[in-house]
C-alpha cells in the first residue's frame, strides 16, 4: 500500500490540471480521455474517438 499525505495527493493533482490548462477534477478528466492518455487495468489506452 502507498502510504502518502492527502495533501501531497492534491498537490499533484493540482499541478497536472494547471500543466493541463483545465478549470477542474471534470475537465481534467475529459482532457486526459479526450486525448487518449487514460489506460485500463490492461494497459489498453481508452480513446473517445
Amino acid at each position: 500500500m502507498l502510504a502518502i499525505a492527502p495533501c501531497t495527493v492534491e498537490r499533484h493533482v493540482e499541478n497536472v490540471r494547471l500543466k493541463t490548462r483545465t478549470r477542474n477534477r471534470v475537465h481534467m478528466i475529459a482532457y486526459v480521455i479526450r486525448n487518449g492518455m487514460l489506460a485500463d487495468k490492461t494497459g489498453y489506452v481508452v480513446n473517445a474517438a
